[in-house]
């Protein structure tokens, strides 16, 4: 890196020396944390990070930049290199409006996926199908177990993208075929459920626990956007002094897509 070069945080902080750190894998580093969690994050007009945490961006526009390591970083992890989605494939994803479902319906799609996205709101109905979901169902008005089994002509989906968490995991395990892999990689609803255990087993279904991504991962989708493959959908953008009001639209659960704060 070198001075005025423009670049985006690589999230991850990790210590650089554990057996993890060694292998390359920092997002499994033993001590690791997040900017903004264990640090003071972004909300401000100067961050410090770790030199080793910037990541070069090229000609891709910062707001972009802004809107991609987390939730197209973690996305990318889950669906390419953890469930690792092909071609032919269909991929359930919940909460398909919201910044790691819109991007996980991208990224499945560019894999070649066929896409079944779950919203809470016909509203976002359209947004949802913008991102190239094949199929879009309100789970408040509609069964997702049986759109999903009418959808796959009965076998179920490959993959399930949870995000969700408490109230979601049951209906994911239901969803998946036969040998399908289950990618869970957050708990907005809460973090216990109860799960029918002899299904995992007699399905010989995959539970692959996500959290963050790589640096590779990052690096990757901001090439993909740079290449017109991938594109993040900013919803809303706010001064950096009117935070609590993206807060507030957050917690509305009416966004679909990305909001940015603007220092």
């Amino acid at each position: 890196m070198s001075e005025g070069q423009r670049t985006a945080v690589y999230p991850v902080l990790s210590d650089g020396s554990c057996a993890y750190c060694l292998r390359g894998m920092p997002s499994r580093c033993l001590s690791r944390g997040l900017v903004g969690i264990v640090t003071d994050g972004g909300y401000a007009e100067l961050v410090k990070v770790p030199a080793s945490n910037l990541m070069p961006i090229g000609e891709l526009d910062f707001k972009a930049a802004a809107a991609m390591p987390v939730n197209f970083g973690t996305a990318w992890n889950g669906l390419a290199s953890r469930a690792k989605v092909v071609s032919g494939d269909t991929v359930l994803v919940w909460g398909a409006a919201g910044g790691v479902g819109y991007a996980a319906t991208q990224i499945a799609k560019l894999l070649g996926a066929k896409v079944v996205a779950v919203v809470g709101d016909d509203k976002k109905a359209n947004f949802v199908e913008s991102q190239g979901a094949d199929l879009v169902v309100n789970s408040r008005t509609q069964s997702v177990v049986e759109a999903v089994r009418t959808f796959t002509g009965g076998l179920g989906a490959s993959v399930v993208v949870d995000h969700v968490g408490g109230d979601t995991w049951g209906a994911s395990i239901e969803c998946l075929a036969r040998g399908g892999r289950m990618v869970t990689l957050g708990l907005t609803s809460g973090p216990k459920s109860e799960v029918d255990v002899r299904r995992v087993y007699q399905e010989e279904l995959a539970i692959l626990g996500t959290w963050g991504q790589s640096r590779e991962d990052i690096q990757l989708v901001m090439k993909l956007a740079s290449d017109g493959k991938l594109k993040p959908s900013i919803f809303h953008e706010f001064p950096l002094s009117s935070a609590s009001e993206a807060h507030r639209t957050l917690e509305s659960r009416d966004v679909q897509g990305k909001i940015l704060l603007l220092p």
